[in-house]
């Protein structure tokens, strides 16, 4: 199964720094709140109440009151403050000090200078014209906007049918600003700054007298495509996401194309190999050789970013439908001298923990063939009967066949070889049957593992293996082991 996540907006437009009275054309990244991002990193529970929100202001015109949400989170199970809290947090709602919605992007409870209505529906008002701009495409219908300009009073009218528009006047532009501390929310801090204006001397001239504000005046198709990004799929059902998960429960693992891009692929590969020439030690408990690191995920800046990385927490939440936190994260090295494959085991015998769920993410740095060891899997052997897990003696004593002296039915099972591009990544639950091949190429594997655990699994320590110096059933503490994600992102 395959899975593409989307990545963050920006643009580089022309550059406009009120402060210093004219407008400049630079190359700098301004960027544009991009709320799919932000919803991309809720967990299931507040991205069901987020789309409800937008449904139902869609349908009726009207905002949800708090009376209606509280009955809606209750009715699904979820505890209302900490949705609403992590609404809040991730940027995507703003609520007043009674807790009532003063914000659902891109829907406004208050008249604005953007108007939207469609055949058949409501009048609604946008927080801005990029959120106005975007509406079309959440909805799958085609809107009309009719946006006034500040200052003038004079109409921008904007006919969008999902990818298209058509601008009246032609000339017309949005000047995306932005004033005030970036730690405030959207609303505070950009919605009243991101107009529809007649050209781009009528946004310069605004921008030139309103204090405080800088921005970028972006061009129709600049604008709608911001549009397009920040909302576009929130309320459509991510088939790809809900494929993914469902592969995981059902066999055990998914595959994730594209994970990272060719950038961050190599800025971490860089960390990676700077990591393991620090420190490293050549572990052989599996059968072959393989040169690992030590918790670099806490040692080393650049790769702990790697484990927190919001993407990658974020669609952990997704497939396995709960809260998590990171357990760990290292380097993993197969070089090509005296190379054999990594015999068949699961990750739960090692584990160190009580868990209701324990899983990897295992990303490739460098593009993994077949022939250079990608990881075989048996599909469903995460369900199979008898004891949770083997006990850690039964594989000190036959690392090659304990899963299969244990559960002898395994060995009949089908394989699924999983070669990986750089970037690409596998994720695959604890308890599922696993088998890495030789590296018989002439360049080394290098490779990533982030470990996730629900966020309520406590110490479980093995004989003979008790390295934390915590009890035995103790939480795990929130400084050492976060919850993931850990910020806002795409």
């Amino acid at each position: 199964m395959t899975l593409t996540p989307g990545a963050d907006h920006t643009v580089a437009a022309e550059h406009h720094n009120s402060s210093k009275g004219a407008a400049v054309t630079s190359t700098d990244i301004i960027p544009v709140p991009n709320k799919a991002g932000s919803a991309r990193a809720l967990s299931p529970a507040a991205r069901t109440v987020h789309r409800w929100v937008l449904t139902a202001f869609a349908e009726t015109g009207r905002v949800p009151s708090r009376a209606d949400l509280e009955r809606h989170t209750a009715a699904s199970g979820a505890d209302h403050r900490a949705v609403v809290a992590e609404l809040v947090d991730r940027d995507v709602l703003a609520v007043d000090e009674r807790g009532e919605i003063r914000a659902a992007y891109p829907f406004s409870p208050v008249p604005t200078r953007h108007r939207v209505t469609w055949d058949g529906g409501t009048t609604v008002y946008a927080m801005c014209a990029i959120d106005a701009l975007g509406i079309s495409a959440m909805l799958d219908v085609p809107v009309t906007v009719t946006g006034t300009e500040p200052g003038t009073g004079h109409t921008v009218t904007v006919h969008v049918d999902r990818d298209t528009a058509h601008w009246e006047p032609g000339t017309a532009v949005v000047f995306a600003g932005q004033a005030g501390d970036a730690r405030c929310p959207s609303v505070d801090r950009t919605c009243g700054h991101v107009n529809f204006f007649t050209g781009p001397d009528a946004a310069r001239d605004w921008a030139a007298a309103t204090h405080g504000v800088t921005g970028v005046v972006l061009d129709q198709e600049q604008a709608l495509a911001e549009g397009i990004a920040g909302f576009g799929g929130l309320l459509r059902e991510d088939r790809a996401a809900i494929d993914a998960a469902e592969d995981f429960r059902e066999r055990g693992f998914t595959h994730v194309p594209q994970l990272l891009t060719a950038g961050e692929v190599a800025r971490f590969r860089a960390a990676a190999e700077e990591a393991l020439a620090a420190a490293s030690h050549t572990d052989e408990e599996f059968g072959t050789r393989i040169v690992a690191t030590t918790d670099a995920w806490e040692h080393h800046p650049v790769l702990r970013e790697l484990a927190l990385h919001p993407r990658l927490g974020a669609l952990a939440e997704q497939l396995a439908g709960m809260p998590l936190r990171v357990w760990g994260g290292e380097v993993l090295r197969k070089d090509t001298a005296h190379s054999a494959p990594t015999g068949w085991h699961d990750d739960l015998t090692f584990a160190l923990l009580d868990s209701r769920l324990i899983f990897n993410a295992w990303i490739a740095l460098v593009d993994v063939p077949a022939e250079r060891g990608c990881l075989t899997f048996l599909p469903g052997s995460h369900r199979r009967g008898g004891p949770d897990r083997a006990e850690l003696a039964e594989h000190t004593a036959d690392p090659d066949g304990y899963l299969f002296r244990r559960w002898p039915e395994l060995r009949w099972s089908p394989r699924v070889t999983v070669p990986l591009r750089a970037g690409d990544a596998t994720f695959h639950q604890g308890r599922t049957a696993h088998y890495a091949g030789a590296n018989t190429t002439d360049e080394a594997r290098l490779s990533f593992l982030v470990t996730f655990t629900d966020a309520d699994a406590t110490y479980r320590p093995l004989p003979g293996r008790d390295p934390l110096g915590l009890r035995p059933g103790q939480a795990l503490p929130d400084h050492r082991y976060p919850r993931a994600p850990q910020r806002n992102g795409g």
